[in-house]
């Protein structure tokens, strides 16, 4: 029966070239999400500390459209040897006292456009803090007001070391 109602429901889609353009549309719209948006845990398996190097971050180092940058347990400086662009930096579940600077000439674009409670910066680890030593701009084309947001007990969030 569920084989019969696929069949039946795939010609009814070859037929109907409405819905082919409504599909196509869709997806359209939804590839680019996919594809770009990318969520990387810092790691610094390398041990040199650089942004830039996949091999810092357990899938490819975040830099695009949607890039989500987590730290968790892995503390120290990250070099920013480029200029890179994250949706958000996120210090998830770092543990009591772990501290992060984020350090470099280049520039990090900070870039949420994700409306309403979406955040740029969000420490989620007590007594947990970073530090951005480096040219950084935010850029929320919806004037979101939750940019920065999260900071739990002993946390801080710094610009300019």
């Amino acid at each position: 029966m569920r084989r019969h109602i696929l069949v039946n429901s795939l010609k009814i889609f070859k037929k109907n070239k409405k819905m082919k353009r409504i599909f196509f549309s869709i997806l359209l719209l939804i590839l680019p999400l996919l594809i770009f948006s990318q969520t990387a845990t810092w790691n610094n398996a390398t041990g040199n500390n650089n942004w830039s190097d996949n091999g810092n971050w357990d899938t490819n180092y975040p830099n695009g459209v949607g890039a989500v940058a987590k730290f968790g347990s892995v503390a120290g400086t990250i070099n920013l040897t480029e200029d890179i662009s994250v949706k958000l930096i996120n210090l998830i579940g770092a543990g009591a006292g772990n501290s992060y600077t984020i350090s470099g000439t280049n520039t990090l674009t900070l870039a949420n456009n994700g409306g309403v409670n979406a955040y740029t910066v969000q420490v989620n680890g007590a007594n947990s803090s970073i530090v951005f030593d480096c040219n950084v701009t935010m850029n929320d084309p919806n004037d979101n007001p939750n940019i920065i947001r999260g900071v739990q007990t002993g946390g801080a969030i710094t610009f300019g070391a």
